[in-house]
């Protein structure tokens, strides 16, 4: 399959997104961050509403990402879903660069590889979504791949996500929020589903919004 072909495949609007979430196309993992934080918001409530047909009281359980207890976690990840197809988590702001805000001499990386332990044990029925609306994700430009990419310790996080084991990756940015709200850095929807990967669609620094990278097919 052709390179560009092959991003067409990954690369998504919220509109599409939303669209193809009712129609049952469902994946486990999401991580959505970027400058448009308003478009975050809207876009996380909008994919919860349809993932918890409404029912968010039984099916959605809320996560402050920077006090998550990660043997808690995997309790709620086995969960079976009530009132609606699946079991929803909902992690807001979790850094992987402090994951706690009292660390109490713990290290980062030890507890990031506890969280990606759990992400691991995912059952089908769960669905999980990352969001960042509280910090500011640091960002390089890649010379290599022609794009922005995560320049601290939630790369780890993200490319779990990115390149987790039987998923397709789809990303979305949210163009209409830009269109009142123009931002340098788009944000992303990370998912997962089925066999094939996309390595990066991101900016680029000539093309406010040409699709890039790699992809693996």
């Amino acid at each position: 399959m052709h390179f560009k072909e092959t991003l067409k495949m990954f690369c998504t609007n919220p509109s599409e997104l939303l669209s193809r979430l009712g129609k049952g196309e469902v994946s486990n993992l999401y991580y959505i961050y970027g400058n448009d934080i308003s478009g975050v918001q809207k876009l996380t409530r909008d994919m919860l509403k349809i993932l918890t047909e409404g029912n968010e009281d039984f099916s959605l359980t809320r996560l402050n990402g920077r006090n998550v207890n990660t043997s808690e976690l995997y309790d709620t990840v086995q969960l079976m879903p009530m009132m609606s197809e699946y079991n929803c988590i909902f992690i807001n702001d979790y850094n992987c660069e402090k994951p706690l805000d009292n660390m109490q001499g713990r290290k980062a990386e030890d507890l990031n590889k506890n969280l990606i332990d759990v992400l691991k044990s995912v059952p089908p029925q769960t669905v999980i979504i990352f969001n960042v609306t509280g910090f500011e994700i640091k960002m390089k430009f890649d010379r290599k791949s022609n794009s922005y990419i995560i320049a601290d310790k939630n790369k780890k996080l993200f490319d779990y996500i990115l390149f987790h084991p039987d998923s397709r990756i789809k990303f979305s940015t949210p163009t209409e929020y830009r269109k009142t709200n123009p931002v340098k850095i788009p944000a992303y929807i990370q998912a997962g589903i089925n066999g094939n990967l996309a390595r990066w669609i991101g900016l680029s620094k000539d093309d406010d919004f040409k699709q890039i990278g790699r992809a693996h097919v």
